[in-house]
């Protein structure tokens, strides 16, 4: 029984939750976002950036425990497979919190 796919199943429908509720619940504030002085953003779209990138990463993570799923009753394999999903989960949300360096939005 692959229960780190079940476990992974379970944080991917998690996260898909999470940036499902930042788009149509209406908050303005990006998650794990610390304000730059430096930075002159928009903070609207920084809050659309963070909630494509999160569901993203969540379809992404339910496709992962869906193959881990269906391939054989490996254990080492899935151990590593789902090591490797959630430090890339993490990277992802390690890089909304500095987006908006990378995201530019010219002032109005």
């Amino acid at each position: 029984m692959p229960i780190l796919a079940y476990f992974l199943l379970f944080i991917a429908l998690g996260v898909i939750a999470y940036g499902m509720t930042i788009k149509a619940g209406g908050i303005t504030k990006v998650p794990f976002y610390k304000p730059d002085p430096n930075v002159d953003i928009k903070e609207e779209q920084l809050v659309k950036f963070a909630s494509k990138n999160i569901i993203l990463i969540g379809v992404v993570d339910l496709i992962v425990a869906i193959a881990m799923m269906l391939t054989l009753d490996n254990f080492m394999f899935d151990v590593i497979i789902f090591a490797a999903t959630l430090m890339f989960t993490g990277f992802i949300f390690l890089s909304i919190r500095f987006a908006a360096k990378v995201l530019v939005v010219p002032k109005n």
